[in-house]
């Protein structure tokens, strides 16, 4: 398809509906007063980046801006430094709450059939050669008339709040900064962060593909919900100028935010639109998009929700209360252009470097307006059908369960059967091994056939749950045999350390081949003194004469660095032999000995 029949473009829109829903319970909102049926609680969110992430710091912009009294010319300055990403005083890399909350707040105002908010005193002026003539309609005036109404609320004024003139309401919704533990920088990007502008109306005012003329603010209607295309990637930039370009050092593809949402006097249809818009009606294989360079694929990221309270209620009862409030305001909700639209826009991604989906050039601006081409959904473009899929399904759900049950309790009915044979077969064992109790040897050959037995009929099963509860029972028999063998080995020892102090002192040092190993065998001796001689902790009289002569054997054929660490001033030596010879004057006079020899 030639460039001159399409309108290439990153981004696309979700259509604005005609209706916008307003929750009856609006007026009875309140921070002080609860909801009879209000939930409080938090949700966890796990946010992985998909594609490399940049979200500016912009903190250390502001504190730049602050500098200079001239504020639009040093943020120009500061657009035109390399950019860094949102980072802590320690080093953390994080995503901001307002950036989470932002993005939230927008699918949410989506997926509940919102009102668009736009600046009333916005208006736009089309060009005609040099000349620039407003058009007669501001932006505002473009929006559908139920969306010209802010007299009402909508659900997502009523979730995060809203301030209208002297009006306000508070949110009870409250995001934390997500930060990361794993997050690594890639390196600097230079990239153009620009876009068309609204007054680009071939795009931004909805057309009805009549090609010989263009809808305008004069007489059409806003296209809707602007959302970035989804990439499988980041794709190549172009760059125009240093006066245009921006350098950024976004983070790896993989690092993974974590926050808390705390909500505090949600309805339970209120919850379920919040879940629904972290999830997308818990939709799989759908991407939110967060931070700076959406148009080159930067920013898509995956959310996990776990909800920590209420913990009685799993999150598809909050979904399915939002859901039925939809479906009673609009029928056809799961399956609304609306709906499908966003679907279609979240979870497809385009190859980084797909023309149609790249910014237009000069040539092909002017090409557009000459040729009066539409601009296309993107469901079209793609050629998808998406839409949501509904949490409960009454009869199919019903008739799925019926079909569960009856596996579940024929499965259940040949496990236990099992189960029996095995418990039966267990119990026999157990006889055996009492009555062999007297000789653990013993014991450990009985449990070794019993391990082999079953281990063999194991192998002949095809029932992975049979399996497992043979393996219950080798995994018993297996820490019983463990706990035997241990038992041996620790009389073994106590045999062994009985006959190494009976040997003496000498003999037990004579196996020492360093002054490293001396010591670990003047440890062992020690210990062995404080269990078999009323709890002594230090060497004897006779056992450190034993020890003199022995060091001074080993010393003469000891490595520098084994000699250095003998040094009666400071060496690493004199700290250990000092605890087991007890008294720190002898142990000097000890290694000045040895030393000095």
């Amino acid at each position: 398809m030639s460039n001159n029949n399409i309108i290439k473009s990153p981004y696309n829109f979700v259509p604005l509906s005609e209706e916008v829903y307003t929750p009856s319970w609006a007026n009875l909102i309140s921070q002080d007063v609860p909801f009879k049926d209000g939930v409080s609680g938090k949700i966890r969110l796990r946010i992985t980046a998909e594609t490399p992430i940049f979200i500016r710091n912009g903190q250390k912009q502001d504190k730049e801006k602050d500098r200079n009294k001239n504020e639009q010319t040093t943020k120009q300055d500061a657009d035109k430094k390399p950019q860094k990403f949102s980072q802590t005083r320690d080093g953390r890399f994080y995503i901001p709450a307002t950036s989470i909350k932002g993005e939230v707040r927008n699918v949410l105002e989506i997926m509940s059939f919102g009102r668009m908010m736009v600046d009333e005193r916005a208006k736009f002026a089309n060009r005609k050669g040099a000349t620039k003539i407003p058009f007669k309609n501001s932006v505002h005036d473009c929006l559908p008339k139920a969306h010209r109404d802010s007299q009402s609320l909508d659900l997502a004024e009523c979730v995060f709040g809203h301030v209208k003139d002297k009006d306000m309401l508070k949110g009870r919704v409250q995001f934390g900064h997500a930060f990361s533990n794993n997050a690594e920088e890639e390196p600097p990007v230079k990239l153009t962060l620009s876009s068309p502008k609204a007054s680009f109306y071939p795009i931004y005012i909805k057309q009805d593909n009549n090609n010989n003329k263009y809808n305008t603010y004069d007489d059409g209607q806003l296209s809707g919900w602007k959302r970035y295309v989804q990439r499988t990637d980041k794709c190549q930039s172009k760059t125009s100028t240093d006066n245009t370009d921006t350098t950024i050092t976004p983070l790896k593809k993989g690092s993974i935010f974590t926050c808390e949402i705390t909500y505090h006097n949600l309805l339970p249809v209120e919850l379920g639109a919040l879940l629904s818009a972290l999830t997308f009606h818990n939709t799989p294989n759908c991407f939110h998009q967060l931070g700076q360079a959406k148009p080159y694929g930067y920013g898509k990221v995956k959310y996990d929700v776990d909800l920590i309270s209420p913990e009685d209620k799993e999150c598809s009862f909050f979904l399915e209360q939002f859901e039925k409030e939809m479906c009673e305001f609009k029928p056809n909700w799961l399956t609304s252009t609306e709906i499908q639209e966003l679907i279609a826009l979240v979870s497809n991604s385009v190859n980084p470097n797909e023309n149609q989906f790249n910014y237009m050039d000069l040539k092909e601006f002017q090409n557009i307006k000459k040729n009066k081409t539409p601009f296309k959904p993107f469901s079209k473009i793609k050629k998808v059908t998406t839409s949501l899929q509904a949490i409960a399904q009454q009869e199919e759900q019903k008739e799925a369960a019926r079909e569960s049950e009856l596996r579940e309790q024929k499965r259940v009915e040949e496990i236990n059967k099992f189960k029996k044979e095995l418990e039966e077969r267990d119990k026999e064992l157990c006889n055996e091994d009492e009555s062999c109790s007297a000789s653990q040897p013993s014991h450990i050959e009985l449990l070794n056939k019993h391990i082999q037995e079953c281990t063999d009929i194991r192998e002949k099963q095809d029932n992975e749950d049979l399996k497992d509860i043979i393996n219950k029972y080798l995994s018993k028999w297996k820490e019983e045999r463990s706990r035997l063998e241990k038992e041996i080995d620790a009389k073994r020892k106590v045999e062994s350390d009985k006959n190494i102090f009976t040997d003496g002192f000498k003999a037990h040092l004579n196996k020492a081949n360093s002054i490293s190993t001396c010591f670990n065998q003047c440890d062992k001796w020690v210990r062995l003194a404080k269990k078999y001689e009323n709890g002594r902790e230090n060497l004897n009289e006779e056992e450190l004469g034993t020890l003199v002569q022995k060091l001074k054997e080993l010393y003469k054929e000891a490595s520098s660095k084994d000699k250095k660490d003998c040094n009666p001033k400071g060496g690493k030596f004199i700290k250990k032999f000092r605890d087991v010879i007890g008294d720190h004057n002898k142990t000097i006079e000890l290694f000045n000995t040895i030393t000095n020899q």
